[in-house]
């Protein structure tokens, strides 16, 4: 009789184990379970250069070195997060306490500020073109286009971050410039922010 009932003991107690082996494989564990498809890390790159003169400059160049002096740097992170890019600035060495824009532009930097071409935009602006850059506030503004502007410290140095709901198109976003002062958003002059200082090229 002992010896049945410890048999019929085991049993039970191998039952359970079982089931708690089915339960735990029906319900999953967060240690083995795959990442749902849609859970794909972020994508991530880092550009960083310091500007020098457009005769000697490899991915950095300056056009105007009282306010973008030379060997001043910049570096750009940019993130993709499925749908959405976050993307980072930080400068040093430049004027401080002082005003830039900053834009995305389409093609990359060269010996004259306009090699850069035209500024990047999510959803072009029809009525632009490469004489005629887009003025209206439809499609230039900070949530058509990228914008980094910024201050600069007493101590010359800014950070800046932006969120896109959206991702750049491959290869058509190629640099970032740097500007006069921090963009307009008016009716008659938006994404203007003056001459262009600098340019750092970024492959977005």
């Amino acid at each position: 009789m002992d010896a049945r009932r410890a048999t019929s003991a085991k049993c039970a107690a191998a039952a359970v184990a079982l089931a708690a082996a089915a339960t735990t494989a029906a319900c999953g564990s967060d240690a083995a379970a795959p990442p749902p498809a849609d859970a794909a890390p972020p994508t991530s790159h880092v550009t960083a250069g310091a500007f020098l003169t457009p005769e000697i400059a490899s991915n950095a160049v300056t056009y105007d070195p009282a306010k973008v002096p030379l060997n001043s740097t910049a570096t750009v992170t940019e993130s993709v997060h499925g749908s959405q890019t976050v993307v980072t600035l930080n400068v040093s060495g430049l004027q401080p306490s002082t005003e830039y824009g900053v834009h995305a532009t389409t093609q990359p930097c060269g010996k004259e500020p306009g090699s850069a071409g035209a500024r990047y935009q999510n959803r072009p602006d029809p009525a632009s073109s490469t004489g005629q850059p887009s003025t209206d506030p439809e499609y230039a503004n900070p949530s058509n286009e990228l914008w980094l502007d910024f201050t600069t410290t007493a101590a010359d140095t800014a950070y800046g971050t932006r969120t896109l709901g959206w991702t750049f198109r491959p290869g058509e976003a190629r640099s970032l410039v740097f500007l006069d002062h921090l963009t307009s958003t008016g009716s008659q002059d938006a994404g203007d922010a003056g001459a262009r200082l600098a340019c750092l090229d970024v492959d977005f």
